[in-house]
């Protein structure tokens, strides 16, 4: 169970195992930290090799190392950091075939490692300068989650998520670089529905995207957009018409919340129903001590195989059930003697204080 509320249940919601190892595995692992990983190993490699075809096998170094496998290694090393920074003093120098083919080996290794070494210092030092100031840096790292669009909506969903460990990019037409830089998020700004915007914002490899534009059009043409970007990623869009809702689902969106079809409901029951506005309101909310969870019940959590009633025993003081979706479907409410089976799904309201069994749970909202 995850300390976030409120939107964190929808960023994990999508079924797609396959995305989620790909995502886990890329966001940390870009081409150019591949590159790295080899050329670091080759030279490694070409270490070892020097050490073994000249110097062991020359009287003429037999002095430095004294018969020392462990000198040798250093004065390979040594070898080839002279090489790789072309400072070439020449006290090192091959003189058989197969050490002049590993120092050829090492001269290009070194060409690409130095370069890519003074690029990528280069470019994250101007990105750091002048990018983040201007909004117009592109994002490099695997993104978490993309924000598009900047209004009360989008600044209720950040507070939310903020302050655990993700890679946050907001994008907005306007210039709100000091909001992003205070949320430790990276600021794009642009037009969320242009396709080289979202490229910027690496939406090709995110994992979720929270459309929280102003108007209905825009966020409807955004979705067709980002979904020919990435097929994959967890769509969740803000509509203000609720007649759109079904535009938004067959456009592509996963999720789709109508806040102002939320706001209505509760306002037109707050006069006769005061608190139960106020219980949605506080279970909606991290931040007032209860949220609402779902979890998923897997083969080796406490409550497979058991009952409603002596899951609610065990949850006694510490959570409320509200539903369970089972095989026959979703029970709102269920009574005592519905089983819960592997694959359940059990809603329940919790204490934020207070801790419950989470074992084979993976979902809070």
């Amino acid at each position: 169970m995850t300390k976030f509320g409120g939107l964190k249940r929808l960023l994990g919601l999508k079924e797609n195992k396959f995305w989620d190892i790909y995502f886990k595995i890329h966001k940390h692992m870009s081409v150019i930290r591949v590159v790295s990983i080899i050329s670091l190993t080759l030279l490694i490699i070409s270490m070892v090799l020097f050490a073994r075809i000249e110097i062991m096998p020359n009287p003429q170094f037999q002095q430095f190392t004294q018969g020392k496998t462990a000198n040798a290694y250093f004065l390979s090393f040594y070898w080839v950091i002279t090489t790789l920074t072309t400072v070439g003093y020449g006290d090192i120098a091959p003189v058989t075939m197969q050490g002049r083919l590993v120092g050829i080996l090492v001269m290009i290794l070194g060409i690409s490692f130095v370069s890519l070494f003074i690029s990528q210092i280069t470019s994250r030092v101007v990105a750091a300068n002048l990018g983040s100031m201007f909004g117009v840096a592109a994002a490099k790292k695997r993104i978490d989650l993309i924000i598009c669009g900047w209004n009360p909506t989008a600044e209720a969903t950040l507070n939310e998520l903020k302050g655990g460990n993700m890679e946050i990019v907001l994008i907005d037409k306007e210039n709100i670089n000091e909001i992003a830089k205070a949320n430790n998020a990276l600021f794009l700004m642009g037009d969320p529905t242009k396709p080289e915007v979202l490229e910027k914002a690496n939406v090709k490899h995110a994992k979720n995207l929270v459309l929280a534009l102003d108007e209905d059009s825009d966020v409807l043409l955004a979705t067709h957009v980002i979904r020919e970007l990435n097929p994959y990623i967890n769509l969740i869009v803000k509509i203000n018409n609720h007649e759109h809702v079904e535009l938004a689902k067959r456009a592509g969106a996963d999720h789709v919340v109508s806040p102002s079809s939320i706001g209505g409901r509760l306002l037109s029951i707050v006069a006769d129903e005061p608190h139960v506005v106020e219980w949605v309101t506080d279970a909606t909310t991290s931040k007032r001590g209860i949220s609402l969870v779902e979890y998923d019940v897997n083969p080796d959590s406490p409550y497979a195989g058991k009952t409603i009633g002596q899951i609610r025993k065990e949850m006694a003081g510490k959570a409320k059930i509200l539903g369970v979706e089972t095989a026959t479907g979703f029970e709102r409410i269920p009574s005592d003697d519905i089983r819960v089976e592997a694959g359940a799904k059990i809603i329940a309201i919790v204490k934020a204080h207070k801790g419950i069994k989470t074992e084979g749970c993976n979902k809070q909202a």
